[in-house]
């Protein structure tokens, strides 16, 4: 992988330095940085002697690194005059970075999908261990919002859910005790 960083690091370089689009560069600048970040995590971690939770932690958000460096270069090549200093009036820089953040969420949606969440809402539980209570008492309070609510609809026959809270569902997938 550290190779690939290189790479992508160098071939960034270069179109940025080919390119008299001052927004192309700068772009391709932060594209450069992401790879240089990159590249400096994955030898860390090759060459480095970092604590377990340090690599899985890098392992995680490297990916992220490189999918959100790969996502901007792309969009800023593909769409902007490399010769010209002008940003084309149907793609202009919002929409750009609308363009940018969702090949990117696709990107650690295809790639990571459970491990960012999953690991993301352990830290946030495992950190705050009442949270998990407040979060299912407001769904609780919702849950009874609508109950009250189709009973006063009469709607047809709705069948009952589960009896199994919230809560006992996440400590369960999380293989917390219940």
């Amino acid at each position: 992988m550290l190779i690939a960083g290189f790479l992508l690091f160098f071939v960034a370089i270069t179109l940025r330095s080919a390119s008299a689009n001052r927004f192309v560069r700068a772009r391709l600048t932060v594209s450069c940085g992401l790879f240089a970040i990159y590249v400096a995590a994955a030898a860390f971690v090759v060459f480095g002697r970092p604590p377990a939770g340090v690599i899985e932690e890098i392992q995680t958000a490297n990916p992220l690194l490189l999918a959100f460096g790969l996502a901007n270069a792309f969009v800023v090549l593909a769409i902007n005059p490399w010769r010209e200093d002008r940003i084309p009036e149907r793609f202009p820089h919002i929409v750009q970075d609308a363009m940018v953040i969702g090949l990117f969420g696709l990107a650690a949606m295809l790639f990571l999908p459970e491990k960012v969440v999953a690991t993301t809402f352990r830290r946030v539980v495992m950190a705050d261990a009442p949270i998990l209570e407040r979060i299912s008492a407001a769904v609780a309070t919702r849950r009874a919002e609508q109950d009250r609510h189709r009973e006063t609809k009469s709607a047809a026959d709705i069948p009952p859910e589960t009896t199994q809270t919230l809560l006992n569902r996440v400590r369960q997938s999380l293989r917390l005790s219940v």
